[in-house]
């Protein structure tokens, strides 16, 4: 049994080094993606677009994971109707309210029915994305503007805490 775990891991690492050694292969040409996109609904249209670059001379020589993501940058922007970003939050916060209804950890108010709560639910999260500048919005759209620069990465020019938000979902787990 630990000749074949020995063997098992040497196979796994040769393929996590091959499929490195290929990455930085395409990499080293310093490529630069473009694309646009825009979805047409009922709702309105939704807009986005990304651009993203890789520097293969600040990356260094080498394989090394952490100065590859440090080399590369992008820039994106999405623009998405009012209607179908609140209607999308709906079904999200409607099963997560009907979820604790079923396990008894929330019950409807006496007079109230699913759908208010669901509404104010809704109207705080965006509230909140909207007064800590993650999200913007004009009069039919919200908008964001994402950044990805040195290993960071802000919205609409705020720092956003990517670690804290990955530790932060998988301790939910």
């Amino acid at each position: 049994l630990k000749k074949l775990m020995s063997g098992l891991t040497d196979q796994t690492s040769l393929v996590g080094n091959t499929v490195t050694a290929q990455i930085m292969a395409l990499l080293k040409n310093s490529p630069l993606y473009h694309m646009k996109v825009a979805v047409k609904t009922q709702e309105g249209t939704i807009y986005g677009r990304l651009d993203v670059k890789y520097d293969a001379n600040s990356a260094g020589q080498g394989v090394n994971i952490i100065a590859a993501s440090n080399a590369a940058s992008g820039d994106a922007f999405v623009q998405i109707p009012q209607s179908i970003t609140r209607a999308a939050l709906k079904k999200k916060v409607e099963k997560t309210v009907q979820l604790k209804i079923s396990k008894g950890e929330q019950s409807l108010p006496e007079g109230v029915d699913l759908n208010q709560i669901v509404e104010v639910a809704v109207s705080q999260q965006i509230n909140t994305l909207l007064q800590q500048g993650y999200m913007r919005t004009n009069k039919e759209n919200y908008i964001a503007k994402i950044k990805y620069e040195n290993g960071n990465i802000s919205l609409n020019r705020k720092k956003f805490p990517i670690i804290q938000m990955l530790m932060m979902s998988m301790s939910k787990k």
